[in-house]
């Protein structure tokens, strides 16, 4: 039996999934999944109250009735909720789904526990993002973690912004744990693990990218 542990998985993800192929029995994971999804509803909480993502909001305070703000401002807090506990679920279910199409040989149930390592990554950007956006307003377009700020130097093409933004250190350190993980617990070769994960990210955030532009052009708030 092999416990769930977060922070070895993500600090030394070769010795951890080194124990974890050979585990049989998997203990700790539903309490780690509900801490995850927990804190992230809590950060969800945390940025409604604090109003960070309502901008748009207030650019129509002045022809907007106090009544129907309110109404808005309740709504983006229910949405930002809901957003904030599917995010971690649909990250796993998608990179599960994606890796065991081309990795039967790891069980589902294993592949889908893996993802808890890398969701936890960026979680942890979220918190360490959140300050900057509360006293400086920067939001992931340009934060500090990732290449959105050069990005923006160079264009000001939305698709370009939203597509570059992705590339944090954490996403690529959440790759990474991705990689030794199918790497550890596969038969597959370095350079086919490899070739997977580039391709499976890259597919990720093309169609994260999409959404939030689709979102964007029907005026949507998440």
């Amino acid at each position: 039996m092999i416990e769930i542990r977060l922070f070895k998985g993500i600090i030394n993800p070769g010795v951890y999934f080194e124990e974890f192929r050979n585990g049989e029995h998997i203990k700790g994971f539903f309490t780690k999944l509900m801490l995850v999804l927990g804190l992230s509803i809590i950060i969800a909480l945390i940025s409604s109250y604090a109003g960070i993502g309502t901008e748009q909001i207030h650019w129509y305070m002045d022809t907007t009735k106090n009544e129907k703000l309110e109404m808005a401002k309740v709504l983006f807090g229910i949405g930002h909720l809901v957003s904030s506990l599917l995010f971690p679920l649909v990250y796993m279910f998608f990179f599960t789904v994606m890796y065991w199409i081309f990795f039967h040989d790891i069980p589902f149930k294993k592949m889908f526990f893996v993802q808890l390592f890398s969701v936890s990554l960026l979680l942890i950007e979220k918190y360490l993002l959140y300050p900057l956006q509360l006293f400086l307003g920067i939001g992931r377009e340009s934060s500090p973690f990732g290449l959105g700020v050069l990005t923006q130097l160079l264009t000001d093409h939305s698709f370009m912004l939203h597509f570059i933004s992705y590339f944090s250190i954490f996403f690529i350190w959440a790759a990474m744990v991705q990689l030794i993980s199918l790497i550890k617990l596969s038969q597959r070769s370095v350079k086919y693990c490899l070739t997977i994960v580039v391709c499976m990210n890259l597919l990720y955030i093309l169609c994260g990218t999409v959404f939030r532009i689709i979102i964007e052009e029907l005026r949507i708030i998440i």
